[in-house]
């Protein structure tokens, strides 16, 4: 199967790239599995939220359906961080075929610690996706 996703022979490092815009991002390890994600939050998150969040998601992130519109968000970061997350594990699993509403779960987002806990259904899996918000870009990466 050819999900794209580039690779090192006999897996020397596991990494994961991401572009937006004029902006690159790019993660390695040695160990670990990695998946990086890097967004310029816009307006039009709103009008695909229903395909990446489920109803308990959005209801937990208190994300209010209106009018065609999302209330409860002050800024279209809030939006993208969580896209940003579920993308990440995305290319952290690498193998494609994921429904990000219904096999991508989060949970407990963490101001202090700016995190987001994940569960991925499709490998079983506990996650915890990182990210970063800054200069216009949400930045968000999984290690595991």
């Amino acid at each position: 199967m050819d999900t794209r996703k580039p690779f090192l022979p006999d897996a020397q490092y596991h990494f994961s790239i991401s572009h937006c815009g004029d902006y690159a991002a790019a993660i390695v390890s040695k160990e670990s599995r990695v998946g990086i994600d890097v967004e310029i939050p816009v307006e039009k998150i709103e009008k695909i939220i229903y395909k990446f969040l489920s109803a308990k998601e959005l209801d937990r992130f208190n994300l209010v359906p209106g009018a065609g519109k999302v209330t409860g968000v002050d800024n279209f970061n809030e939006v993208t961080t969580l896209w940003s997350a579920k993308e990440a594990v995305f290319k952290w699993y690498g193998n494609g075929g994921v429904d990000f509403r219904k096999q991508i779960q989060l949970f407990n987002r963490k101001e202090e610690t700016k995190t987001i806990d994940c569960f991925f259904s499709k490998s079983e899996s506990e996650l915890v996706a990182h990210y970063k918000q800054f200069d216009g870009l949400v930045l968000a990466w999984v290690v595991s």
